[in-house]
């Protein structure tokens, strides 16, 4: 199967759930995920029980899977929506408000 590397993790799909793998197929964070996405920045947002959060290479989270959406702005920016309220992430695994 073709895997796409990024940041040298792969996001693989075992039993209906997705985690990452190295180059040489061992889980470095293991498929607990509904959706899993490239890392960048050594961040990736992942879906966990219906909600989105932000882990890092080492599989811990570092944003709660607390967000109802998941989506891209026009320029490539990850964006996290609770409530109504849009957040952007930032490439040191914070979050702030988007500005559109």
């Amino acid at each position: 199967d073709t895997r796409l590397y990024k940041e040298n993790l792969a996001a693989v799909q075992r039993e209906g759930k997705r985690g990452y793998v190295t180059a040489t197929d061992q889980f470095l964070v293991q498929p607990l995920y509904e959706e899993a996405d490239d890392f960048r920045d050594k961040l990736a947002v992942i879906k966990l029980n219906g909600k989105y959060g932000v882990i890092n290479t080492r599989g811990k989270l570092v944003i709660p899977a607390e967000y109802d959406q998941f989506t891209l702005s026009k320029t490539g920016n990850r964006r996290l929506t609770k409530a109504g309220v849009c957040w952007e992430l930032l490439k040191d695994g914070t979050l702030r408000e988007c500005a559109d």
